[in-house]
C-alpha cells in the first residue's frame, strides 16, 4: 500500500527534494540543506516557503549576500520543475529502515534510520552525538549494531529528514514502537546534559508527526 504524504496525510507520497540555503550572521554565515519528502504539492509548497524565508533572512553577511541570489533562483527553479520520483522515495525510505510495502518492519532498523536522520539534520555529524546514539541504542534495543548506524551516517544525503520520516513512520508503527523510537531520540538529544532550543523544536516536530499518544509520552 503506498504511503501517504506526511504533511497533508491525503495524497500519495511520491517525491522528495533537497534544497540548499544560506543564513548570514553579520561576520559569520551558515550554509546548509533542507530536505522535504511528501506529495508534489506539499513538497513544492515547502520549497517555496523556504525560498521566501531565505529571501528575508539570507543576506546578513558579505558571503551570504553573494551566495543567496543564486540559491534563491535555484530554489524557485527546483520548485517549478518538481516531478514525481517514486524510485528516490523508495530508496530513501529503505535507507531509513522502511522496506517496500512495509514488509518485515524492524524497529531496530527504524531506530538506525531515525537516529541517523536526526544526527545529520543540521548538516553536521558530531562525534559526541554519534557516540551517544550508539551507547543509548545498545541499551534500548536488543540486537543494536553500531556499524549499521555508522554506515547510514556515511551517506546522510540518502536519508529523508527526521520530521518527514516520522510522518511516514506514524502510518506503519504501533504506539509502543513509536514511543520507543521517540524515547531514543529524546535520550540522544539530552545525552550532553541539556537539550538545545533547536533540538527541542526538532523533537516537538517529530513528536507531532509521529502522532504519539500524549498520555504515553507523559508516563
Amino acid at each position: 500500500m503506498p504511503h501517504r504524504c506526511p504533511t497533508c496525510q491525503e495524497r500519495e507520497l511520491d517525491t522528495l527534494a533537497t534544497l540548499p540555503y544560506v543564513r548570514g550572521f553579520l561576520i559569520a554565515y551558515q550554509i546548509g540543506t533542507k530536505k522535504f519528502i511528501g506529495c508534489r504539492p506539499c513538497v513544492r509548497k515547502s520549497i517555496f516557503k523556504e525560498v521566501g524565508l531565505s529571501a528575508v533572512v539570507g543576506w546578513f553577511s558579505i558571503t551570504a549576500l553573494i551566495i543567496n541570489p543564486f540559491l534563491l533562483v535555484y530554489g524557485v527553479f527546483r520548485g517549478a520543475v518538481l516531478s514525481p520520483d517514486p524510485a528516490a522515495v523508495r530508496k530513501a525510505l529503505a535507507e531509513a529502515g522502511l522496506p517496500p510495502d512495509d514488509a518485515g518492519v524492524d524497529i531496530v532498523h527504524i531506530a538506525y534510520g531515525l537516529a541517523a536522520a536526526m544526527i545529520a539534520a543540521d548538516g553536521k555529524i558530531e562525534r559526541d552525538e554519534v557516540s551517544a546514539a550508539i551507547r543509548i541504542g545498545a541499551t534500548l534495543f536488543e540486537g543494536f549494531e553500531a556499524d549499521a548506524l555508522l554506515r547510514l551516517l556515511q551517506r546522510p544525503k540518502d536519508l529523508p529528514d527526521p520530521v518527514g520520516l516520522a510522518g511516514v513512520l506514524a502510518q506503519v508503527l504501533d504506539e509502543p514502537q513509536k514511543l520507543a523510537v521517540y524515547r531514543y531520540l529524546e535520550a540522544i538529544a539530552g545525552a550532553d546534559g541539556e537539550v538545545s532550543a533547536d533540538e527541542a523544536a526538532l523533537l516537538q516536530c517529530v513528536h507531532s508527526r509521529l502522532a504519539l499518544d500524549p498520555q504515553l509520552v507523559a508516563a
